[in-house]
């Protein structure tokens, strides 16, 4: 028998658009406790947990790898049963592209960068 659709964060609809328009691959996750998002980009796979910025109380300059911010309890388990790397929380279009390693130039289109650093 199937449950009830899992309830969706407002703003995970733009963050998926987001990463779409830069060529990544976004599959959403449905399991108890697991991060919403999978993304493959540039052959590496990253796990996104998005929050509504209504409803974390971690301070941005906080939010990274690890810090689970306001997680469920069915998400704390998973995430301890997953172990490294955890997902990375993400409440903006921007803060995804960033855990991807694509980067926005400061006339506001999208760029794709290397993860490792080296210039494009």
């Amino acid at each position: 028998m199937r449950g009830f659709a899992r309830k969706r964060d407002a703003n995970e609809r733009g963050i998926i658009i987001a990463l779409r328009a830069v060529g990544a691959t976004v599959a959403q996750l449905d399991g108890a406790g697991t991060p919403d998002l999978i993304v493959q980009y540039r052959g590496v796979l990253t796990l996104l947990e998005v929050k509504d910025s209504r409803s974390v109380s971690v301070a941005p300059h906080r939010r990274s790898k690890g810090d689970h911010g306001e997680l469920t309890p069915a998400q704390r388990k998973w995430w301890a049963a997953w172990g490294e790397p955890n997902p990375t929380i993400v409440m903006t279009a921007e803060q995804a592209l960033d855990a991807i390693g694509a980067t926005h130039d400061t006339a506001g289109s999208v760029s794709r960068s290397p993860r490792d650093g080296n210039p494009t």
